[in-house]
């Protein structure tokens, strides 16, 4: 009885919680990740015009395993030097998000590091994705 209460406890209590994800990135989000840090630029004018975020999706652009069947780290190192090629819009990027208050609260508030911010993905209500080296 007392394990079963305290298992439905942690859970609203979980949500409860501010939305926040904090994953490794999949073969899923390779495609977004690509076309967000090619595109980070524009969604830097995006940024700027924030003015509430409800919620913030971090997905850290690193590891992954390249075998003879799953090319996953292959297209990680990839997503590097896309963001390499593309430094002066990442660049504007991060000086959107650190010029405005919203973004930089929710930045502070999730732990995120805006210098390692290579691209970010705006939610049709605001909420954002955030994909980090």
């Amino acid at each position: 009885m007392f394990k079963t209460f305290a298992s439905i406890s942690v859970l609203a209590i979980t949500l409860c919680l501010p939305s926040v994800a904090h994953a490794q990135i999949s073969e899923g989000e390779i495609f977004e990740a690509t076309s967000d840090i090619l595109g980070a630029q524009r969604t830097a004018f995006q940024i700027r015009q924030l003015r509430d975020v409800p919620s913030v999706g971090v997905f850290y652009i690193q590891g992954g395993s390249t075998t003879p069947f799953n090319h996953l780290g292959d297209r990680i190192a990839s997503l590097g030097t896309f963001a390499e090629k593309n430094a002066y819009g990442v660049d504007r990027l991060r000086h959107a998000l650190v010029a405005n208050p919203v973004t930089r609260r929710t930045m502070a508030d999730h732990g995120v590091d805006v210098g390692r911010v290579v691209g970010v993905s705006i939610g049709s209500t605001g909420s954002l994705r955030f994909f980090v080296e």
